[in-house]
């Protein structure tokens, strides 16, 4: 019998709250044309990008899938060391016809050298690899 007279005020109180907002959002005048869209190109890494003169990950799906094996050899070394930032662990890595190139931020120089030697070791002898990784500040 309690159980119903604490059961029957919640109620009330959700049904009331229900109604008294419903007003309000009825006034709500904005629309989905009012809003605006913005670009994605808020940091000056993504506006260089944008002007297509530099490689991005999309420009991998060009390659073959031995680019792809190359590239994802790559980040699986550089996600299993746990030595690296995650900087370094997210940096990108896009191969096109054998040719590996990094960019990106690291957190040393030290791993900006660490990742092009794992990233030329696993594009072999026949690769090559074009290191644009930037230390970040």
């Amino acid at each position: 019998m309690k159980t119903q007279s604490i059961r029957t005020p919640v109620a009330v109180f959700a049904i009331s709250l229900a109604l008294v907002s419903t007003p309000a959002l009825a006034n709500d005048k904005h629309t989905a044309a009012d809003v605006k869209p913005v670009k994605m190109d808020n940091t000056a890494v993504n506006k260089r990008d944008a002007k297509g003169g530099t490689l991005t990950p999309m420009d991998q799906l060009k390659g073959t899938a031995l680019d792809t094996e190359i590239t994802r050899k790559i980040r699986e070394q550089l996600t299993k060391n746990e030595g690296f930032s995650t900087y370094a662990q997210n940096v990108k890595i896009i191969t096109l016809n054998k040719q590996v190139t990094l960019r990106g931020p690291v957190s040393t120089d030290v791993e900006r050298t660490r990742i092009g030697s794992i990233a030329q070791a696993v594009a072999g002898p026949g690769g090559t690899v074009v290191n644009e990784l930037e230390i970040a500040r």
